[in-house]
């Protein structure tokens, strides 16, 4: 589903910009996560009909996830060489690599601590339970950070190749 939404995303980048695209993908990636904690409330459909919906959800905001972090990089890089004059794109890369694998981290110790102390069993399910609201807790709070993300604006009208 990700793969079949990076045309959507090309377009709605060009048009929102890099930043409300990316917003928007987090967002979806919310959406998705609560859609598997109240999952009882449509078992009534079968398991692979609420998987398609869950998936055809979140495919837009982990098409998001996966591709945008390296536009904004770059736009980063770009901007930076704009007003130093130096080509800095490498350590701009690093630095994301560095955070990505620092944000893999933190994530698998508040999954730990989640089933830790409050369950990952039959008899003590909370820890589990409460994995989707707090990914979508989380998003929505990587979401409103990107509030001060000041590049990303929507491309021009005219096609003209950027500066650099």
């Amino acid at each position: 589903m990700a793969l079949a939404t990076l045309p959507l995303l090309n377009r709605l980048s060009r048009r929102l910009g890099t930043r409300r695209t990316f917003q928007l993908g987090m967002l979806l990636v919310a959406v998705a996560a609560l859609l598997f904690f109240p999952a009882h409330l449509f078992a009534v459909a079968p398991a692979l009909v609420r998987g398609a919906i869950v998936m055809a959800v979140a495919g837009f905001g982990f098409g998001a996830l996966l591709t945008l972090p390296n536009v904004m990089v770059a736009e980063i890089a770009r901007d930076d060489a704009a007003r130093t004059g130096e080509q800095r794109e490498g350590m701009y890369f690093a630095v994301q690599g560095v955070i990505n694998q620092a944000v893999i981290a933190l994530s698998g110790l508040v999954l730990g601590l989640l089933l830790e102390y409050l369950g990952d069993t039959a008899d003590r399910p909370l820890g589990v339970q409460l994995v989707s609201p707090v990914a979508a807790l989380i998003a929505l709070v990587g979401a409103s950070l990107l509030n001060r993300y000041p590049l990303g604006e929507p491309a021009r009208e005219s096609r003209e190749a950027p500066s650099p």
